[in-house]
């Protein structure tokens, strides 16, 4: 009998803190039968410092059905019109001849292949660095998912508060958390704190992803249902700031947002609809990033699961590209302005408003902004950022800078000055 060989792409998903596995699945097949199929994963997104780098292999039982699939042309047209809706690709060398850019996306601090993935959008195209493996080239790139970590919160948090305040008004920004979360009604240290200060890691409420007692995993990311999460965050307490006097960084902060916003948006459309419905609906789908994946809470009723929000976020490099650049274009696609025009040029810097120090950044509306002085002038850039060194940068000169990977490379200052030698960000 002849059999042929076919490959296809898999990815897996950790469940509580966002990893992201990508795998290649192999079979042979012939007319009438099939074999196993053999995975091999040899890449991921996950948490270096907690050992979840490493290889899987494992061999999946197959048998040979044969049948018609039901509405398999509309699938296969379904996914052809998203294929082609995709940015257009062109090798990274196209750009970046003596491989300056390229040294950062090949840069090993643990492993011989940690990037998952990297690539530069300018003028329309996507120039895209070979994702490598520990076993070589991935051969699949546009289908690769990256566990993001907390760029989620830029990616995700930050663009459904730019799209709720184009669809009811700015002062979402400055409605108050305890309004929207029963829970925290009557606790004195949320009196005050606004969606923005959610928003902006300023809530002055004890927080934060690393201190010594667990403020994370164990209350939020293990959490069996939205409602136990918020009732264990309800009992961290206080801190002696006011909302708005200091930055501190908390991933719980965003979940907290993301559970009053589906408490508000259910108060302005009715009760069991989504927030993400309508951000899927109405900011991805007409961007073409409908594919977008983002981790909920674990309630066993799935309508009463919340978007973390904080982390889980688990983009291809179409569909974070196609983000960053809606963002980059003030919320503005194809004529129509999608998220508010203002609180995106707040989160980009355009503004005065100078947002909140962060150490030696700044951070805007779950963005963060370093300055660079490259090519002759200094300019600020605002990022996104991810545990393990995820980076989404957003430049002047209109290029975007796509990182993804987990050994904690958090040098991106030399990678823009790469790029800035390619389209300077300089007047």
């Amino acid at each position: 009998r002849g059999w042929s060989r076919a490959s296809f792409p898999l990815n897996l998903l950790a469940r509580y803190v966002g990893e992201v596995r990508n795998c290649v699945a192999t079979f042979v097949y012939s007319e009438d039968a099939m074999s196993n199929v053999a995975v091999q994963c040899s890449q991921e997104t996950a948490v270096l410092e907690a050992q979840q780098v490493g290889d899987v292999r494992a061999m999946i039982p197959a048998t040979y059905g044969p049948g018609a699939l039901a509405a398999g042309d509309g699938f296969l047209e379904g996914f052809r019109r998203t294929a082609s809706q995709r940015i257009p690709l062109a090798p990274l060398s196209a750009i970046d001849g003596d491989a300056d850019i390229a040294a950062y996306f090949d840069k090993s601090l643990w492993t011989n292949a940690s990037t998952s993935l990297g690539a530069v959008y300018l003028d329309g195209m996507l120039y895209l660095h070979p994702p490598r493996t520990r076993h070589g080239a991935y051969p699949y790139p546009g289908e690769m998912r990256h566990g993001v970590f907390s760029a989620t919160k830029s990616m995700a948090g930050a663009l459904a508060m730019f799209y709720f305040a184009e669809r009811y008004g700015e002062e979402i920004f400055d409605a108050r958390i305890a309004d929207y979360v029963p829970a925290f009604a009557h606790l004195p240290e949320w009196q005050g704190v606004t969606f923005a200060h959610a928003l902006n890691m300023v809530t002055g409420t004890r927080a934060g992803d690393r201190t010594e007692e667990d403020l994370l995993y164990e209350p939020l990311e293990l959490a069996p249902d939205s409602g136990t999460a918020i009732r264990n965050i309800a009992r961290f307490g206080d801190y002696p700031e006011a909302p708005g006097e200091r930055f501190n960084y908390a991933t719980t902060n965003t979940f907290v947002l993301s559970y009053a916003l589906q408490n508000y948006v259910e108060a302005r459309e009715g009760e069991g609809v989504h927030y993400w419905d309508l951000v899927e609906e109405h900011v991805l789908a007409p961007i073409g990033a409908d594919g977008f994946w983002l981790l909920h809470t674990r309630d066993r009723d799935p309508a009463d699961r919340v978007p973390i929000l904080g982390l889980g976020a688990f983009p291809t490099l179409d569909v974070a590209a196609k983000i960053a650049r809606l963002i980059s274009d003030e919320g503005v696609h194809e004529g129509v302005q999608i998220l508010n025009r203002n609180k995106v040029r707040e989160a980009l810097g355009r503004t005065a408003w100078q947002g909140y120090a962060a150490g030696q950044n700044r951070y805007r509306h779950s963005f963060w902004s370093m300055t660079l002085r490259a090519g002759g002038c200094r300019f600020d850039i605002p990022f996104m950022e991810g545990l393990g060194g995820n980076h989404v940068l957003l430049l002047p000169s209109g290029a975007i800078v796509l990182r993804f990977m987990d050994e904690f490379d958090m040098d991106t200052a030399s990678l823009v000055r790469a790029v800035e030698r390619v389209r300077s960000s300089c007047p």
